[in-house]
């Protein structure tokens, strides 16, 4: 306690001189706040943190274990994090995983006070250590001072977080933070020492914490520290459409005229100008160029971008239109239209008038002026094409893609983490009109202990050789509904066929979807490991083998609902699922730019009829830069959405190994919305969320 005051005393000093506001930095239990104890602030929107940090409440005792936490900023009202705590000081003797969440009330004003409710440890097996809390921030000193109080009930043997509980923090400088708590049984203080931003450019900090005293011995006997990262998610794209000078694009020096029946003289201009705008399309690596137009100077465009623009279609629709609303000479009513193919089908048209769209670019309008339209605009019975249509063609062509593939377990009774890593090469080649072919094929090359031969998950290491081969066709029909027929080879040994249907508002605010499936199992292959020799183990294999469903049915439906005030998109899917469960999930997903954090919640009837929930955390990121390779013959990329989650069993007492539940069995990448809707983000309101991106796509890549 003496100690305490000391430091309390140090702050008391230190208020008089020049200081910083508090930073939200994540503590020993995985939250935003002091050393032991919430604050009622959350961690930066749009940021990423990992923390470890040791040792670890276990009963009714701090132990030298080890806790592994990360940390999404979803919003300025929401936090969420994963933590994954071992059972002892050796990493290899099992762990458990459970999640955090804390939830800000943003209709009280910062300068008044802030409020937050929170629960520690959702989904933990033994939950020893899960709390419930509602918490008040009130900052002072400009913000350099924070004090917090609370009240919480916790299942602690300890007595942490199981009445009330309080804290203060002061940042006397950027790298340093003081922090003492009482955390309703015992008080701490603690120092976190961060490197300053500028450091790396603003774009990640380091920061490390220690427990300075304790009134607990089991946090004084040995060294408690803890050390992490902060990193901002997705890309540095502006959303703000401010106007700044580093957006202002020079006006075209050419007269800008009022046309509505072309003379011979201005319809060769014109003929000229889009003839040199088709080619640089082409030599930009666009596929399937087609530009036109007709006698009232109404231009049409029309490419296919995925091979380009893999990550993210916006990029495509604003290069494309910048560079031709500023090397195009066009009269003050004259239109475009600008249609995105995708093998061949019309996935998406833009149309809108040169001279709005180039004051948007100029920043002299804060619209695009762009309408939307899933599908194509079917007005091209009377365009003048520039020569032949759909140079640089997509077909046959082939687009190769190469990512890691993880199996993994995280915090179960095996061990506190187990993976086995592969090598992922997808072969990609559109044959005709909506068909494709596509392959999959893995080189394992990793793996840890545990998925080691003769060990508990060795038969869930992948296997080296073709694990997927498909035949896909896909269709339009009325009212812009998508369709996708597949046939083929899924998962090693299974030969499937599966359709699915997509339908969107032309917002892109509303999405359903439906998928179908019928497997049958082609090679069995046995998931005991033992020698054959003895009866009791062919005995074993044979059961196993009668007993393993030699088919599978899928049937989901699936609705889909984006909201753009907060870039976030609501899901629900039910239905049977691959492993013959039936049940539903929810999801929310966060996008910051190209990467996605991912909230889930499972809840499905396995076929012996025990039910298991869970609640999982994921996110998905690009592997592959903004422009992929797209080389004459061949497109070498990356995965434009590689994703990454664990989910924690809810409501039972144990974390051991559940099988997959609510699994779509979804082709690869080979879906209907990767491939024609741009992983869900497609329509006017997608659009408008994110038109700052048109602008830094065209000045970024305008001269390549």
């Amino acid at each position: 306690m003496k100690k305490l005051a000391l430091t309390l005393g140090i702050t008391s000093i230190l208020l008089t001189n020049t200081c910083l506001a508090v930073d939200e930095k994540i503590n020993f239990q995985g939250i935003t706040g002091a050393v032991n104890t919430p604050s009622a602030n959350t961690l930066q929107p749009g940021s990423f943190n990992f923390f470890y940090s040791k040792p670890v409440e276990r009963g009714n005792r701090y132990l030298d274990n080890h806790s592994f936490v990360y940390s999404f900023g979803l919003y300025d009202f929401l936090e969420v994090s994963g933590r994954n705590a071992s059972y002892s000081s050796d990493l290899g003797k099992g762990s458990d995983l459970s999640a955090n969440i804390k939830l800000k009330a943003s209709f009280i004003p910062k300068d008044w006070f802030s409020l937050a409710i929170g629960s520690q440890d959702l989904g933990g097996a033994a939950n020893n250590y899960g709390a419930d809390y509602v918490v008040l921030s009130k900052s002072l000193f400009d913000d350099s001072l924070s004090i917090s109080a609370g009240v919480a009930k916790s299942d602690s043997l300890l007595g942490r977080m199981n009445g009330e509980f309080g804290s203060i923090r002061y940042q006397p400088f950027e790298w340093l933070q003081l922090q003492a708590d009482y955390d309703a049984a015992d008080t701490h203080t603690g120092l976190v020492f961060s490197t300053p931003l500028a450091w790396l450019n603003n774009q990640a900090q380091f920061n490390a914490s220690i427990i300075t005293s304790s009134s607990n011995e089991d946090l004084t006997d040995n060294v408690s520290y803890g050390i992490g990262f902060t990193l901002p998610m997705g890309s540095s794209i502006p959303t703000s459409l401010a106007h700044s000078s580093e957006y202002e694009i020079q006006q075209s020096n050419a007269a800008r005229t009022q046309v509505q029946v072309l003379s011979g003289q201005q319809e060769n201009r014109l003929f000229e100008q889009l003839k040199s705008f088709k080619q640089g399309l082409i030599d930009f690596g666009l596929e399937d160029i087609s530009v036109g137009y007709d006698v009232n100077n109404k231009v049409f465009v029309r490419a296919t971008t995925l091979s380009t623009f893999g990550r993210n279609r916006l990029d495509a629709v604003g290069y494309i239109l910048g560079t031709l609303v500023n090397e195009v000479t066009a009269s003050k009513e004259s239109q475009f239209v600008l249609e995105i193919t995708e093998n061949g089908l019309v996935a998406e048209s833009y149309s809108g008038q040169f001279a709005q769209y180039h004051a948007f670019l100029q920043q002299t309008s804060t619209s695009t002026g762009l309408r939307v339209i899933k599908g194509g605009q079917s007005q091209t019975a009377n365009v003048n094409w520039i020569g032949e249509q759909k140079q640089n063609s997509s077909w046959f062509k082939p687009r190769i893609t190469l990512s890691p593939d993880v199996n993994s377990t995280v915090g179960t009774e095996v061990g506190v983490l187990d993976f086995s890593v592969a090598l992922a090469a997808r072969l990609e080649l559109d044959l005709w009109s909506g068909a494709t072919f596509s392959s999959k094929y893995l080189k394992q090359f990793y793996e840890t202990k545990d998925f080691k031969d003769g060990y508990i998950l060795a038969n869930s290491r992948q296997n080296s050789g073709l694990y997927e081969l498909g035949l896909h066709q896909s269709w339009t029909l009325p009212f812009n509904i998508f369709n996708m027929t597949s046939v083929g080879r899924y998962r090693e040994n299974w030969n499937y066929i599966s359709h699915e249907a997509y339908w969107a508002s032309q917002s892109g605010r509303n999405i359903f979807q439906l998928k179908l499936g019928r497997y049958e199992l082609d090679k069995f292959e046995s998931q005991i490991d033992c020698i054959t020799f003895y009866k009791v183990c062919r005995e074993a294999k044979a059961w196993e083998e009668a007993n393993t469903p030699k088919e599978r049915d899928v049937a989901v439906a699936s609705y889909k609902h984006y909201v753009p005030e907060y870039d976030l998109l609501l899901r629900a899917e039910a239905g049977q699922f691959w492993q013959a469960d039936t049940g539903f999930t929810l999801q929310l997903e966060r996008q910051f730019g190209d990467t996605t954090v991912r909230l889930r919640y499972k809840n499905t009837d396995a076929e012996s009829g025990v039910n298991n929930e869970f609640i999982g955390l994921s996110f998905s990121v690009p592997l592959t830069p903004r422009k992929d390779y797209n080389f004459k013959h061949v497109t070498l990329r990356g995965e434009n959405k590689w994703t990454y989650g664990i989910d924690t069993l809810i409501g039972k007492n144990h974390n051991r190994l559940t099988p997959g539940t609510a699994d779509i069995a979804y082709v690869s990448t080979r879906n209907l919305a990767n491939i024609y809707f741009n992983n869900f983000r497609s329509g006017q309101a997608y659009l408008e969320r994110n038109k700052a991106r048109l602008i830094d796509a065209y000045l970024t890549f305008k001269d390549q």
